[in-house]
């Protein structure tokens, strides 16, 4: 179980639909949608998550190109315009969201609300010397402690 102050609590999937077995950590293979991915800690976000056979998808502005393997999918625009965040999600559905470049509570808030109820995970290299208040997420994972994140 997942609960953050901006949404709301989840649970992992049992069943995805899509037949696909056990991946990272028990939650099955599940369609990520990264929002960023191409700076410092993306890239190997990327590989790690396509390793473990989960499907990867970027939404970034398409200024910063890497090395990634073929089958990641890229989804060019900005992550300001809440339009197209949304066109975003709604065309890919994921079963959750990454943000790799929230800086300020703004962005934090503006991927929230867009993402009406989707898991949605914050990492940025930027994080130490944001302005952005820093709070800390609760996860429950059924067989397993509760971890800080």
């Amino acid at each position: 179980m997942v609960s953050c102050p901006v949404g709301p609590a989840v649970s992992p999937p049992l069943d995805d639909g899509r037949g696909q077995g056990a991946g990272l950590d028990g939650w099955g293979v599940m369609r990520v949608l990264l929002i960023g991915g191409t700076g410092f800690i993306g890239p190997h976000v990327v590989r790690r998550l396509h390793t473990a056979g989960h499907q990867v998808v970027l939404f970034h502005r398409g200024r910063t190109m890497v090395d990634l393997p073929a089958s990641i999918r890229h989804v060019l625009g900005d992550r300001h315009d809440a339009a197209q965040l949304q066109h975003a999600l709604t065309e890919v559905q994921p079963d959750v969201v990454l943000e790799m470049i929230a800086r300020t509570e703004a962005e934090a808030r503006l991927l929230s609300t867009v993402a009406r109820g989707r898991p949605v995970a914050w990492s940025s290299s930027a994080a130490p010397t944001s302005t952005a208040p820093t709070t800390a997420c609760v996860v429950r994972h059924p067989g397993r402690p509760i971890r800080r994140h």
